[in-house]
């Protein structure tokens, strides 16, 4: 995925990976679950087509214990889980390709009732990742989906990026010195995101709200180098792409970015990037809160 020779997975000693490094596409939309609901349902069938049995095979049901289904019994699943007689003002479901604790495939859904006044500030969020032998296999396919997956939810942002999975405090750790991978908590950030940017990420597709509030085409073209490239979207918003392939960000090795820092403090002067404040992920570091560690990490590329 990258053109570096290491490799950010880390078995664990009891089995499994304590880290395992993956692609991931995460979608924010500023919907009400109930509204939302039906083209969710789509968009996950599009995984399951994507990516069928058995890259996608499993599904958590509520007691947390999972079970094994076709694509047919995976989609009747989703639509009962989601769009069933009952119709629940919120939302959530799990899917995966097998019982490893970090498998190669997973899928993850969470809507909420955004009109409640506790829930005024969030935003509903799909995301998947793609790992192991799929970040080179299936990449191509996961990237055309993730661009469907935009446009049918009506997204207000929505990102690819490396990013990792596995124990929180090695995650910490190892972002200290990979600034350009993703160590955040989706549905942490989709807690009080409301109008802004979950981040800068390699791929950043925006809608037009966030785009105009960046300065449109425009205000980004004269903040970004000629490495990024800025294209329209079919649904109005613009996409940027940062560098042809997604980068570790590596201090080490001295790895430069200047286009993700522009583009974070463009928007961290725009008041659109967001911290998360209503939900503490992070573990507290030698010398930080966890609440500071957690600030530092997503204000990184702009102090």
């Amino acid at each position: 995925m990258t053109n570096s020779p290491i490799t950010l997975d880390a078995p664990s000693s009891s089995g499994g990976f304590a880290i395992r490094e993956t692609l991931r596409f995460a979608f924010f939309v500023r919907k009400r679950h109930l509204d939302l609901a039906p083209a969710a349902v789509q968009a996950i069938e599009m995984l399951i087509d994507a990516f069928p049995p058995p890259a996608l095979s499993m599904f958590a049901i509520e007691s947390g214990d999972w079970l094994t289904f076709d694509s047919a019994g995976l989609k009747r699943r989703v639509r009962r889980r989601l769009i069933g007689k009952d119709k629940p003002i919120n939302g959530m479901l799990s899917l995966s390709g097998d019982q490893a604790n970090i498998p190669d495939y997973a899928v993850e859904y969470i809507g909420r009732a955004i009109d409640f006044p506790s829930m005024s500030l969030a935003t509903n969020t799909l995301w998947f990742f793609i790992a192991g032998s799929a970040l080179t296999s299936q990449k191509t396919t996961a990237l055309q989906v993730s661009k469907r997956i935009h446009t049918l939810l009506g997204c207000q942002a929505s990102y690819v990026d490396i990013a990792l999975e596995g124990d929180r405090r090695r995650l910490q750790e190892m972002a200290r010195r990979y600034q350009f991978i993703d160590i955040s908590s989706v549905s942490a950030v989709a807690r009080d995101l409301e109008n802004k940017l979950p981040g800068v990420f390699w791929l950043n597709r925006i809608d037009s709200v966030l785009a105009n509030a960046l300065g449109g085409r425009a205000g980004l073209t004269a903040a970004l180098s000629n490495q990024a490239t800025i294209e329209d979207d079919q649904s109005g918003g613009l996409i940027i792409t940062l560098g042809a392939e997604p980068t570790y960000g590596d201090v080490n090795r001295r790895a430069e970015n200047s286009d993700r820092v522009a583009f974070a403090r463009l928007a961290y002067e725009r008041g659109l990037l967001h911290v998360p404040q209503r939900h503490t992920y992070f573990h507290n570091e030698s010398d930080l809160s966890s609440e500071e560690a957690q600030e530092r990490w997503h204000l990184r590329l702009v102090t």
